[in-house]
């Protein structure tokens, strides 16, 4: 116990000698006349004192690991940024470690509180893993955006291209897959209530709401047609695009059309999605391989692009109502619908990135631009917003709509 309060004393000073030395590149930045760059050394000042106002104000207490590494990270960024030290090897690879880290501890530590503290939410140690990595990779992507803004604004060169964007994001999903695995190793819950939360926290029927009976929505009969129409149309779609040779897309219509059946094995196995939301799912699917043909013939690429975020956020809303509606121990309030849900996009398209980096480089394709990257990321925080609105509208005003079979 003392050698850890002598830590603390340690990490304490440490603290302030970096807090003197972001006060120490504000005044340097300011005397060469870079008054963004001493602009953003007093607001990384700023954020430092977060933890101490949060004590005050809310009797809030960090950990001073969370301290040491909030100053730290700020340090090594704004260090890089003023004193151009991000044209060193490695530095990039190093800041970018510990802001994830860093997300990802505090991705954690929100999610312990949340499990803990709040009455409604117990999750198992699956769902904290998944959400500390759901979180990290989000947040990693909303750093990359505002990398790219400043970028923009400034004319800097905070970004140096697609591969380092990219390397960004895997940093991220190893720093949040790192913090999310030994974290959930050491929570250490009971073994009875480790079997309750998994007892409750299932999927499909397993996770109806006491006092809830089930009952299937019956679809109309222009939404069961559509549901054949739409997986018809990709397999036209796909013999399309094998004969003009364009096997990218005649593989990934061919997929598509085995996608399409996923509703159909949803109900059979777990729930009974309602007919809107099958018909979003499906509608978004059949857009997606209609805007493959118009970018075919076209090279409107933007529209596949905003259409597959649209589907994206389509399966955040989907995922978010589920939760609501048969887990026992979450109950979601609908005015936090909109952040769920753009949370889930840009973590599921950085992941999504990530996957397409790996495969374009495997088969030796061309690497889009960095800037096409973050376009597609602004798709994503569009389309999320687009989806949210309805999403928030649905649980607001059918609160008992039932899913279950």
């Amino acid at each position: 116990m003392k050698e850890k309060s002598e830590q603390a004393k340690l990490s304490y000073k440490l603290s302030r000698i970096m807090q003197f030395c972001l006060i120490l590149l504000a005044i340097y930045s300011f005397y060469k006349g870079e008054f963004v760059e001493g602009a953003s050394c007093l607001f990384g000042f700023f954020l430092t004192l977060l933890p101490m106002l949060l004590t005050r104000e809310l009797k809030i207490v960090l950990p001073w690991e969370l301290i040491f590494l909030i100053v730290l990270t700020l340090l090594l960024h704004l260090m890089g940024f003023v004193l151009n030290f991000y044209r060193l090897p490695g530095w990039d690879v190093i800041t970018h470690f510990t802001s994830s880290i860093l997300i990802a501890l505090l991705s954690f530590t929100i999610v312990m509180i949340l499990d803990r503290y709040v009455a409604s939410i117990k999750l198992n140690r699956l769902s904290i893993a998944f959400l500390t990595v759901f979180f990290t990779l989000a947040c990693g992507v909303f750093w990359e955006l505002g990398e790219f803004a400043h970028d923009f604004l400034t004319k800097g060169t905070q970004q140096v291209g697609y591969l380092d964007t990219i390397s960004d994001l895997i940093v991220d999903l190893i720093g949040g897959a790192f913090i999310a695995i030994v974290g959930t190793a050491y929570i250490g819950f009971p073994i009875e209530k480790t079997r309750e939360l998994i007892e409750k926290l299932n999927v499909g029927h397993l996770l109806q709401k006491e006092g809830s009976e089930g009952g299937k929505t019956k679809k109309t009969d222009w939404q069961s047609l559509f549901s054949r129409l739409v997986p018809a149309f990709i397999l036209i779609a796909g013999v399309y695009f094998f004969i003009k040779r364009d096997y990218v897309w005649g593989s990934l219509a061919l997929a598509s059309v085995l996608f399409s059946f996923s509703p159909m094995v949803i109900k059979k196995h777990f729930i009974f999605l309602p007919g809107e939301l099958s018909l979003m799912f499906f509608l978004f699917l059949g857009l997606h391989l209609s805007a493959g043909i118009i970018t075919s013939a076209l090279q409107l690429e933007s529209i596949t692009r905003f259409v597959s975020s649209g589907m994206v956020a389509t399966f955040g809303l989907i995922g978010v109502v589920v939760l609501d509606r048969y887990s026992s121990s979450i109950k979601i309030n609908p005015d936090v619908i909109p952040f769920f849900i753009i949370m889930f996009v840009l973590a599921a398209g950085a992941a999504l990135k990530i996957g397409e980096f790996v495969y374009l480089n495997y088969f030796g394709f061309t690497n889009p631009t960095n800037h096409d990257l973050m376009i597609d990321f602004l798709y994503d925080f569009v389309a999320g917003m687009i989806i949210a609105i309805p999403g928030t509208l649905y649980l607001k005003y059918m609160p008992d709509k039932k899913f279950v079979k």
